[in-house]
């Protein structure tokens, strides 16, 4: 059962992957470092910008640093992950995206030495798919962390016991 947890985490990290390798690569192929298209003027705008540093572009040219984080990263997430796959769907999820968007500003990183940046919601700094996922599989773990007890119907869920029964906390006496 556990085998297959991490395998539809890493199918989930994959896609997430791929769909921000394409998006990066469709924006380098068709635009100018610079140059912005507007897509709902004075809200949203595809602006092409490459980025050395982490996000909001802290540790600019820190490029070596950035890369050794990532990879402790990874491997934390890939270390506690277990946990992780315990705690229900959203966590699952939100681990999938923080391994696929990692990933993903990884590659650029060992592959162009920077990132390329693309989205540009105004009044926010420019950003990508990858950080996109980061954030979000981030917020995805923290809530299912934060909460009391976990998500237990989830779990539940995931025993495939069929028994509602299960999904109720233990109650104890005093």
């Amino acid at each position: 059962m556990r085998a297959r947890l991490w395998a539809a985490v890493l199918v989930l990290a994959a896609l997430v992957f791929a769909l921000d390798f394409a998006s990066k690569r469709y924006v380098e192929a068709h635009m100018h470092i610079g140059e912005v298209v507007p897509v709902l003027p004075g809200v949203f705008d595809i602006a092409y910008i490459r980025n050395s540093g982490a996000a909001f572009s802290l540790l600019e040219g820190r490029t070596l640093f950035l890369v050794v984080v990532t990879f402790a990263v990874l491997a934390a997430v890939l270390v506690y992950g277990g946990e992780l796959l315990r705690r229900g769907r959203a966590a699952r999820i939100g681990l999938a995206l923080v391994v696929g968007g990692a990933a993903g500003n990884l590659w650029d990183r060992l592959t162009a030495g920077g990132v390329a940046d693309f989205l540009h919601l105004h009044h926010w700094p420019v950003f990508n798919v990858a950080d996109s996922a980061v954030v979000v599989g981030g917020a995805l773990i923290a809530w299912t962390l934060g909460r009391s007890g976990g998500d237990q119907a989830d779990r539940a869920g995931s025993k495939a016991t069929g028994d509602a029964a299960d999904a109720q906390p233990a109650v104890r006496e005093r």
